[in-house]
């Protein structure tokens, strides 16, 4: 069973949601890109938390409330693109199974 991370709309809160049978090739390339993003994640979360200056701190939560409002519109197009893109992906049959996503990321991880 391939465990996939599910992004929450509201909270933006990671979550396992578990998928059996195929796997789309554009989940695989997603599962690789959010692999780095999560890397980087933790460790912007650990500069942030070393920050003891109140108005720097200030600073960067408008930039992200500012960026968030700008990408919104954004972020929404494109991850329905890319389901819709699924979705044919499943219907015509360009898919992998558990056995051969996985040895696509390890390949990609080096691993």
């Amino acid at each position: 069973m391939l465990v996939l991370l599910e992004l929450s709309r509201c909270g933006h809160e990671a979550k396992p949601r578990a998928r059996e049978g195929k796997t789309t090739k554009l989940e695989i390339e997603s599962l690789t890109l959010n692999m780095d993003l999560q890397t980087r994640k933790l460790q912007f979360i650990e500069e942030i938390l070393a920050i003891s200056n109140e108005q720097l701190m200030n600073k960067l939560e408008s930039v992200l409330r500012n960026e968030q409002q700008k990408l919104d519109p954004e972020l929404k197009e494109k991850l329905s693109s890319r389901a819709l893109k699924a979705n044919v992906d499943i219907k015509e049959g360009r898919v992998y199974s558990r056995e051969e996503a996985e040895a696509k990321i390890k390949e990609r991880m080096g691993i």
